[in-house]
């Protein structure tokens, strides 16, 4: 099942509109920064991927409105 949520997310990512995605540390969670053109897209984008639609994930979402923007952060991401 986690294949098919990464798939699930790589199509995304490729589309442009998930930004960023990762664990925390303990594997308890993680948090994905997606740019949308409404909350629905959002909702609907996470009510059909595969982990949640099996029950094993849930999702939170946080709405906000970016103020600021390091325009290296592809930079400051890599390992």
């Amino acid at each position: 099942m986690v294949k098919e949520n990464i798939a699930y997310f790589q199509k995304a990512f490729a589309e442009g509109w998930v930004l960023a995605s990762g664990l925390k540390d303990n594997a308890s969670g993680g948090l994905t920064i997606i740019k949308a053109d409404s909350i629905e897209h959002v909702n609907d984008f996470l009510d059909a991927d595969p982990l949640k639609v099996s029950g094993i994930q849930e999702y939170r979402v946080v709405e906000f409105e970016v103020q600021y923007f390091n325009p290296m952060a592809s930079e400051l991401f890599k390992n």
